[in-house]
């Protein structure tokens, strides 16, 4: 609210108005698509997680709104500049531009401009590493992790994957080692099951954004999940019940287990492959019909980024499907 008081209402004599007049006025992450935009991504989740933002988002609104003109005049705050769009552009900008030091988000003039990349100048240069910000009396301090020759953009290695950059920031970035395909799980409803979940810690999200190649991905945790989800009512029963044996849900309990796990792992993924309306290699061949002789995009922005995203997510989910067929096949083999 206040950023939105400083650009729509204190507009000439804000301490910030050098700043805020550099700022975007539109933003192209998801929360600003339009129908048609979302529509691309089905079946990556993405258009259900826009509604339920949105919602949230008028709703928090609305309740501010009402704080606002109960206590504030029309000369204070005129109504005209209490709007909704105002109120997204606002939270656009902290969406896309919130650098988080001391576990608080903040807005840094200058620094929130500077592009992300893993390697230096994004062609296959030194490897940039995660940036880190800390406060120093009144000043926000980033060291930069190589060197940069004069006149040379500036690039920060934000550490995140591509699902958090495509959502937060409206891009995806390629080749990314911290990469990973978002798995949303069905709710448990199992009484047992909810309880077994709940002791160990197991449940406390529905998605998981998992790859069998990042180290640093949430596969552990997932992995956890399916085999409390692939045990057989005896087993659930066995350790749910009074004085129940420790259950250590990082290793299957037999090969059977295992297999079961894998399973599950399996299904997940191939029913989340079949969500989508295109195959990879139309979103591949899209892609490249699409470029220029010189190699550049022909097509609005935020449509390559929405088949490239939507590319990725495919390539981990196949990549996940032979993993989980693969080792559970493996284990079958060796009984």
């Amino acid at each position: 609210m206040y950023l939105m008081y400083e650009k729509f209402v204190n507009t000439k004599s804000s301490r910030w108005k050098a700043y805020i007049d550099l700022l975007p006025s539109n933003h192209d992450t998801p929360l600003f698509y339009t129908d048609a935009e979302l529509r691309m991504l089905t079946g990556t989740g993405i258009l259900e997680k826009v509604q339920h933002e949105r919602a949230r988002l008028r709703q928090k609104f609305q309740s501010s709104k009402d704080v606002i003109l109960r206590y504030m005049s029309e000369d204070v705050w005129p109504s005209e500049a209490l709007t909704y769009a105002n109120y997204l552009w606002a939270i656009g900008i902290l969406h896309t531009r919130m650098i988080w030091w001391e576990g608080e988000p903040h807005l840094v003039p200058m620094l929130d401009m500077i592009n992300c990349a893993e390697t230096k100048s994004g062609r296959g240069g030194a490897t940039l590493r995660v940036h880190s910000t800390q406060r120093e009396n009144n000043f926000a301090v980033t060291f930069a992790s190589t060197s940069f020759a004069k006149n040379e953009e500036i690039f920060e290695n934000y550490g995140q994957h591509n699902p958090y950059y495509f959502y937060s920031h409206g891009f995806v970035l390629l080749p990314n080692s911290k990469d990973c395909a978002n798995i949303n799980l069905p709710r448990i409803t199992d009484p047992a099951l909810q309880q077994l979940a709940q002791h160990y810690h197991v449940f406390r999200e529905e998605e998981f954004c998992v790859s069998p190649t990042t180290g640093e991905s949430r596969m552990g945790d997932l992995m956890a999940l399916l085999r409390a989800m692939s045990l057989t009512q005896k087993q659930l029963t066995h350790y749910t019940g009074r004085a129940a044996p420790r259950l250590n849900l990082n290793e299957p309990l037999d090969k059977a287990h295992h297999r079961r796990s894998g399973a599950k792992l399996l299904e997940i993924c191939q029913e989340h492959l079949q969500k989508f309306d295109t195959t990879p290699q139309e979103d591949l061949e899209w892609l490249e019909a699409q470029r220029n002789e010189q190699g550049r995009d022909t097509k609005p922005f935020r449509e390559v980024q929405i088949v490239t995203y939507r590319l990725s997510q495919k390539k981990i989910l196949m990549q996940l499907v032979q993993w989980a067929d693969k080792f559970a096949r493996k284990k079958k083999k060796k009984e």
